[in-house]
């Protein structure tokens, strides 16, 4: 029932594996998020901010200024498509994953800055040429962000549907925790299923956004995925567990322990790009 959009939504703003990270498993700390997702690579650069520079790191300074350089341009184009489309840069940056969670309100341009002077002294010999991969892909892919944006066909997410895709939850009613792996704005499910669980009851009925949830095994064995109304759903913040359940691995690639959800597959960006 998963039939949204074709176009692949980037999964990170500033450095992700074109190719995702298909293993799902929970992040070991920051040090792991900073190895894993290579948000930052552009150490050795004091040319913007007057960061100091040891010698290991000159010899890398123009690669690295290079891609800071072209980030920052990417940067700037987002934020005026944004404009131009009526579209918030602030969550434009907090789709995106970071090593340290983005400032409340921030734009693309000003965490980029500061997500830099954070991790300006990070790493420095062979893990660079990694980082600098990842780097250049993540040039790559946000300008397909910005292309997206651009395209005739690009619509925003339905105002409606509050939740996205990543994102743990709990089942008000049954108490189970679980992941949102796909949304309807309505109820897609037949007359037959919809009379079955009594959806005629809910005060909203089935005129809300339902979601597919992954359910953890730990709190209702079976069946493993769920469909469920947006008003039988609470948000599950602050420090939460991953979700245990084998389907995990399928639909999402990494648990981000800072931010308390999931970096959805490449496969589930691709059905919803504005998630």
């Amino acid at each position: 029932c998963m039939s949204r959009g074709s176009s692949v939504l980037i999964r990170c703003f500033f450095f992700q594996a074109e190719d995702g990270i298909r293993d799902a498993q929970e992040s070991r700390g920051l040090g792991d998020v900073y190895k894993r997702q290579a948000l930052i690579p552009l150490l050795g650069i004091n040319a913007e901010y007057g960061g100091i520079m040891s010698r290991s790191m000159a010899s890398h300074q123009p690669i690295s200024m290079a891609l800071y350089r072209g980030l920052r341009r990417s940067a700037v184009r987002l934020e005026r498509v944004c404009a131009r489309v009526g579209t918030s840069p602030a969550k434009e940056t907090r789709r995106f994953v970071l090593p340290v969670p983005a400032e409340e309100g921030a734009t693309p341009c000003a965490e980029l800055a500061r997500q830099f002077r954070f991790h300006r002294s990070y790493s420095e010999g062979s893990e660079l040429n990694e980082l600098w991969d990842l780097g250049f892909s993540g040039m790559r892919q946000l300008d397909h962000r910005i292309d997206q944006l651009e395209s005739l066909e690009w619509t925003p997410k339905p105002a409606g549907v509050n939740l996205f895709v990543g994102q743990l939850v709990r089942h008000v009613k049954y108490q189970y925790r679980g992941v949102v792996v796909g949304w309807d704005e309505a109820c897609e499910q037949s007359s037959t299923w919809m009379r079955a669980m009594g959806v005629h009851k809910l005060k909203r009925g089935a005129n809300q956004p339902f979601y597919h949830i992954i359910v953890d095994e730990r709190d209702r064995a079976n069946p493993n995925m769920c469909y469920a109304a947006e008003e039988n759903l609470d948000l599950l913040c602050g420090q939460v567990e991953p979700i245990q359940n084998p389907m995990i691995e399928e639909y999402l690639a990494q648990f981000v322990p800072l931010e308390a959800r999931y970096v959805p597959s490449e496969a589930l960006r691709e059905i919803y790009p504005e998630d």
